[in-house]
């Protein structure tokens, strides 16, 4: 008796092989797409902070440049070289203030406007005229440096009264030193600017070996780094979910009433090459993340809706093809047992003996044979 293999084994068989390449494919897919959006979104961040970056440095060069040029035209324009030598601070006052004034309108983070003797004392303020007369070379570097190179100098640094970017430069009155003049510009204006080209939020924070001279005063303090900026009660709740010994990691992420928030660090070096300040500008990626995870659905329930179509359709016609394979099947298996009784029939009938063996055993034989061994079988 023939043995019908199971054709319902083997159409199984086929379409756990073909379910379990879909889940290899599907595996491999689901982690090219998420790999894609994690790199699209890390270009982002990156992008955002390069950004940030270049538009601080533009902005510091662009004021060093555009400063050191004032300073030249108002020493170099004015009267107040001759001032200066006859110790005339009242008429060197009357033509600065309303010049420093209107800087003041152009710039409102302009602080200070200084001229210092060559002896490194404060010879006016014009930002604060009472004050003058104290060395300030005892204090602060680059007044110490300009004493001795006598060159353009500019650079970070915390004075007597204010915190300051400043452009100093030299005085020559005939060839002869005879001082210096400076403006000091508050950091925060070049966070201010950033913040017009990407929209982000930036904070200071100044080093406390820095701040001994001068200080806005602030309860937040980050690894011996102490805020000088004001923020608003959102901006405090971020910076207060940082720990005490916060290192200023770039890319730190803070999760505040299901919002996100990429904090991205600039180190500022003072003049004297040393950790002078840190810029936080405070990312609200939040969109950027739900816009991130919206595309990644989008392209999951995509690949799944297709590969879900594909493999019905393979399994569709697996069917089919089992189906007809089926018929095809039973027409040739009936085919063989009528070829069979047909020949068993045509053997019984002749009237010579027919065997049919392999070596020594036999399988089958005619009636012939029967009547004339007297076996009942073979």
């Amino acid at each position: 008796m023939e043995q019908r293999p199971n054709t319902r084994s083997l159409k199984l068989d086929i379409i756990k092989s073909i379910i379990f390449i879909f889940i290899g494919l599907l595996a491999m897919i689901i982690f090219i797409v998420f790999y894609v959006q994690n790199k699209s979104f890390e270009d982002y961040i990156v992008q955002s902070h390069s950004v940030i970056d270049k538009s601080i440095k533009h902005t510091v060069k662009y004021n060093k440049h555009h400063y050191s040029f004032l300073l030249k035209r108002l020493s170099d324009t004015t009267n107040i070289k001759q001032h200066i030598v006859d110790n005339n601070r009242d008429e060197i006052y009357k033509i600065l203030k309303p010049k420093f004034d209107l800087l003041q309108k152009e710039n409102k983070y302009l602080r200070t406007l200084t001229i210092i003797k060559p002896d490194g004392k404060s010879f006016l303020r014009v930002h604060t005229k009472e004050k003058f007369g104290d060395n300030l070379s005892a204090v602060r570097p680059m007044v110490r440096e300009i004493i001795k190179s006598k060159k353009l100098i500019s650079g970070y640094e915390t004075g007597k009264h204010a915190v300051a970017y400043r452009v100093i430069a030299p005085i020559f009155y005939k060839k002869r030193y005879i001082g210096s003049i400076g403006v000091g510009i508050n950091p925060n204006y070049f966070m201010e600017k950033v913040g017009e080209i990407v929209d982000e939020k930036g904070v200071l924070f100044i080093n406390q070996e820095n701040l001994k001279l001068y200080s806005n005063g602030s309860d937040i303090i980050l690894k011996n780094y102490k805020l000088q900026t004001k923020l608003n009660k959102n901006e405090l709740d971020i910076l207060k979910h940082l720990e005490k010994d916060y290192n200023f990691k770039d890319d730190t992420i803070v999760k505040i009433d299901n919002k996100s928030y990429n904090l991205h660090t600039i180190n500022i070096k003072g003049f004297d090459k040393s950790n002078y300040a840190k810029y936080i500008f405070i990312h609200d990626i939040t969109n950027s993340i739900t816009k991130q995870n919206i595309i990644k659905i989008f392209f999951l329930a995509t690949i799944l809706f297709f590969m879900g179509t594909i493999l019905i359709l393979i399994i569709f016609f697996i069917n089919r093809f089992s189906k007809k394979a089926d018929i095809f099947y039973n027409k040739a298996i009936d085919k063989i047992k009528f070829n069979k009784k047909y020949l068993k029939a045509v053997e019984d009938n002749s009237s010579n003996i027919i065997v049919s063996s392999l070596a020594k055993k036999l399988f089958s034989a005619n009636e012939r044979f029967f009547e004339f061994s007297g076996f009942d079988s073979v």
